[in-house]
């Protein structure tokens, strides 16, 4: 009796219709852009924000009064090797911000830090 009925579009239409995806939706993370932001503040709120931004621009630096001396330090902090000269240039080689001290100065074919080796 259903001989006259065709399920062939329905068959193409469902599996057309299935996710291409192999995570289940709901396993799936949600992105992040689809939540809402913050509402906007007020003018003068948000003034006031960028006022404190500005004066707090010196985030994760310590100031001077406040940095800790040698005698703060615990007794067990380990203290590099002494700098082999002063300032920002080296004096044998006329490097700039370079290494204050010469690594190959063991001896024995280590190149080495304050006993720390750093050839491996």
């Amino acid at each position: 009796m259903l001989s006259h009925i065709s399920f062939r579009p329905l068959f193409t239409r469902l599996i057309l219709s299935k996710s291409i995806h192999t995570t289940p939706t709901f396993l799936r993370a949600p992105s992040s852009f689809t939540r809402p932001g913050p509402p906007p503040l007020p003018p003068a709120e948000q003034a006031e924000f960028e006022a404190l931004l500005k004066a707090n621009q010196t985030i994760g630096t310590i100031p001077a009064g406040e940095q800790e001396t040698e005698k703060d330090l615990h007794q067990d902090v380990r203290k590099g090797p002494k700098p082999e000269f002063e300032g920002d240039v080296n004096p044998k080689t006329g490097e700039q911000g370079g290494p204050k001290n010469d690594p190959f100065v063991a001896g024995d074919a280590d190149w080495q830090f304050g006993g720390r080796v750093t050839d491996f």
